[in-house]
């Protein structure tokens, strides 16, 4: 009926003689009157699309999961290091005798809960412990030359 109405190739749902349901799927051979018929259980094509179905939402799920673990696989492998380097300069921050305004200090803290925050709160306190040095360090200089001027007169 459909081979009829012009149509070249189309799909058509049809009733088996035993009660199932069918899809049809035919195409004309150019230049002859001919046609190339496939037929398929509705029942298998149904099982076939959701097993693809269920295969789409396997991979689906499973590119989830990669997705996370590389996500903290990589901020992990960029975090140690970082941490790493906030620890040291912790600890060279602390060895280099800053004397640090602890009411400062303690709202800072409060502000820094990243890597990066904290590690800037170091800088910032070994930049006041040099500061403080070289002051220092000036201070004893002026002594120094003071006590030279003082002596070169005598």
């Amino acid at each position: 009926r459909n081979a009829t109405s012009g149509e070249a190739r189309s799909f058509v749902a049809v009733e088996g003689k035993r009660g199932g349901r069918y899809l049809t799927a035919y195409a004309k051979i150019p230049g002859t009157t001919w046609f190339v018929v496939s037929t398929i259980a509705e029942k298998k094509l149904t099982a076939e699309a959701q097993a693809v179905r269920n295969q789409i939402a396997l991979v689906g799920i499973s590119g989830v999961l990669l997705s996370i673990f590389l996500a903290y696989f990589i901020s992990h492998s960029i975090s140690a290091p970082l941490r790493e380097l906030v620890r040291k300069v912790h600890d060279t921050g602390d060895d280099a005798g800053a004397q640090v305004d602890e009411e400062k200090h303690v709202e800072a803290g409060a502000r820094a809960q990243d890597e990066l925050s904290r590690l800037a709160q170091r800088f910032e306190r070994m930049r006041e412990a040099i500061k403080q040095k070289i002051q220092k360090i000036n201070e004893i200089n002026a002594s120094l030359e003071q006590t030279v001027i003082e002596r070169t007169a005598e």
